[in-house]
């Protein structure tokens, strides 16, 4: 089963009280069940729940991923005091709106029912209820959090670092953009599935109005919205207030000049625009190009470059950098350990080192 599928049959198959769904290259740190547990305890009648996220970059990833986490392989804020949880409440429109005009950073607090949230398994019935899918649209995690950021009236988050979201070569993101960079290594056919394809399922009408596989965030995150309003979750009174024209232009600034692609990428984006009528292609071919485009020379030397920082071995923990060994870093465990043993040293017990004292 592809990735949508696996997540649901998993959650329609759990037994457990609280649900969270996690990738290959994703982890959970050694404090966030009994942190959960707590929390779950203190709010009965909250459904969702979204928390603070620790970032981890592999040491395998290329592309444009060489630049996730700021060039930290790992990197997050960890002041907080185990088992006193602060709990923030929000208006969930509010935050999707912020998302969509002001800061996309805001994404991370939306619920995404991935690794930066969960739900209570009740309700997967409201869910089902309110939209008739799980992980739908081209970006699922993004779609699940621009759909829940409208149908609920306020959302939770925790802020208490509970999960480390990761990426490798083998996250879909990154595998989308492996094929248009590394321009040497694979076929053009290659290129545009890994490019256009997801390898989950194809756009509905309304998604295509805003292409997916284009830049970096901006295009999946419209395309989501738009799906979003295909399924009725998403009112038209949003959909007006966005200013396509805008969307757009920031869309061909996210693209990168040197991707071999870039020329197949701008004709799918002239094509979602032509569906908007003879006046919206018409502001785009007198405005988007000279905007956009500027001359270009791709050198492999940036490509190295980018690798070359990628090998780094900094972390960043609240605000600060640091150096680590490679061996404390190499993968998500070895990760885990590094973040329990930097807790313990710096006074804050984690759940392991708790219950030692107990035992002790």
């Amino acid at each position: 089963m592809y990735l949508t599928r696996n997540f649901e049959y998993a959650f329609l198959k759990a037994r457990g009280e609280f649900l969270i769904s996690m990738g290959a290259d994703d982890g959970i740190l050694p404090w966030a069940l009994e942190e959960l547990d707590q929390v779950l305890t203190k709010y009965p009648h909250k459904f969702i729940f979204t928390w603070r996220e620790v970032f981890y970059k592999w040491p395998d990833v290329v592309g444009k991923y060489t630049k996730y986490t700021d060039n930290y392989r790992l990197k997050g804020f960890l002041d907080f005091q185990a088992g006193r949880q602060e709990v923030v409440t929000y208006p969930a429109k509010n935050m999707f709106l912020g998302c969509c005009f002001e800061d996309r950073d805001y994404i991370c607090y939306l619920p995404q029912l991935y690794h930066n949230s969960g739900i209570r398994r009740e309700y997967l019935s409201i869910l089902y209820k309110k939209t008739g899918v799980l992980w739908a649209g081209v970006s699922q995690d993004i779609c699940m959090a621009v759909t829940i950021g409208n149908i609920e009236e306020e959302l939770s988050f925790i802020n208490t670092p509970l999960t480390i979201a990761g990426v490798s070569n083998e996250s879909v993101g990154c595998q989308n953009s492996i094929g248009n960079e590394k321009y040497w290594e694979k076929t053009l056919e290659k290129k545009l599935k890994n490019t256009f394809g997801q390898g989950v399922r194809i756009q509905g009408f309304m998604e295509r109005f805003c292409p997916v596989g284009l830049g970096k965030f901006i295009s999946s995150l419209f395309a989501c919205v738009m799906y979003g309003h295909a399924i009725g979750s998403i009112s038209d009174e949003i959909i007006e207030l966005i200013d396509w024209k805008m969307i757009y232009l920031q869309i061909g600034k996210e693209l990168d000049q040197w991707d071999s692609l870039y020329d197949k990428k701008v004709h799918r984006l002239r094509y979602a625009v032509s569906m908007l009528g003879e006046e919206v292609i018409e502001w785009f071919d007198k405005n988007f190009y000279n905007n956009i485009l500027e001359p270009c020379l791709i050198k492999d030397s940036e490509i190295v470059g980018d690798l070359e920082e990628n090998s780094k071995n900094n972390i960043e923990v609240n605000g600060k950098a640091e150096k680590v060994k490679e061996d404390d870093i190499c993968d998500i465990y070895k990760a885990v350990l590094l973040i329990e043993r930097w807790m313990n040293e710096k006074g804050e017990k984690t759940v392991q080192k708790e219950s030692e004292d107990r035992d002790g």
